[in-house]
């Protein structure tokens, strides 16, 4: 995963987050952050 995948997802997460003002956007940034984090890992 790239750094551009990586603003990609953030930016959209981050767009729900200002848009619902969820908590649960929240917790899917740091999810989405940890599955990154194991691509990365994995390539």
């Amino acid at each position: 995963m790239s750094w551009r995948g990586f603003y990609f997802i953030t930016s959209i997460t981050l767009k729900l987050i200002f848009v619902f003002d969820d908590y649960n956007a929240y917790k899917q940034l740091l999810f989405n952050l940890q599955i990154l984090t194991v691509f990365q890992f994995m390539q």
